[in-house]
């Protein structure tokens, strides 16, 4: 039999809705680590989980989504803020996927957007 390679949904071209400086707008997750990739200057600005190798958010867009997810639902209060800082468009994302699934949010994580 055949394997087909996984396709992780963070890859697709799936746009969502998101919002920053008064103005809406549709992005996918690639785009959104596109943008984080612009902001973050060094690799130590990089919202990577103490647990997690320097930079490993900035490598592609499933890593991007699954770091992410760790940090916004992990304890690591400190790449929480950078979370939100470097990464808005993914934590809101994010808050919005918590928040239709009922999960519970660490208070850093779910500061209000």
């Amino acid at each position: 039999m055949i394997s087909r390679p996984t396709v992780w949904w963070s890859s697709l071209p799936t746009k969502f809705e998101v919002s920053g400086q008064g103005v809406r707008r549709r992005m996918s997750v690639e785009e959104m680590r596109r943008e984080y990739v612009q902001r973050v200057r060094l690799r130590e600005w990089a919202f990577d989980g103490p647990n997690t190798r320097e930079g490993h958010s900035l490598t592609s867009a499933q890593e991007f989504y699954a770091e992410g997810y760790a940090v916004f639902f992990g304890g690591a209060v400190e790449s929480q803020a950078r979370l939100r800082q470097y990464a808005p468009e993914l934590h809101q994302l994010l808050q919005r996927e918590a928040e239709d699934q009922g999960l519970p949010v660490s208070s850093a994580a779910g500061i209000a957007r």
